[in-house]
């Protein structure tokens, strides 16, 4: 989702807000930045109406964020694996 945006404009479209929920990511230069956890969540589904829009049957998400409000009209959206699932 943030591929292909400066680091100006990732702080623009998702930047953190005081008192609200955050979010930690890398950007491609390597630096870090401070998300806003709702503006990346309401970002992340419209990529998945985008995706569905162009047919995608399966929308597959690499993030260690927790997103429990996305909704995918038809594709399917498999749930993470819980950190405690994948611990031996």
């Amino acid at each position: 989702m943030l591929d292909g945006l400066s680091r100006r404009e990732v702080e623009l479209r998702f930047g953190a807000a005081e008192g609200r929920a955050t979010l930690l990511s890398r950007l491609a230069d390597g630096s870090s930045v401070t998300l806003d956890a709702d503006a990346v969540g309401a970002g992340l589904q419209s990529r998945i109406d985008q995706v569905e829009d162009a047919g995608a049957d399966v929308v597959v998400l690499l993030c260690t964020g927790a997103f429990p409000g996305l909704r995918p009209r038809r594709a399917r959206l498999p749930a993470p694996m819980s950190r405690r699932a994948r611990t031996p």
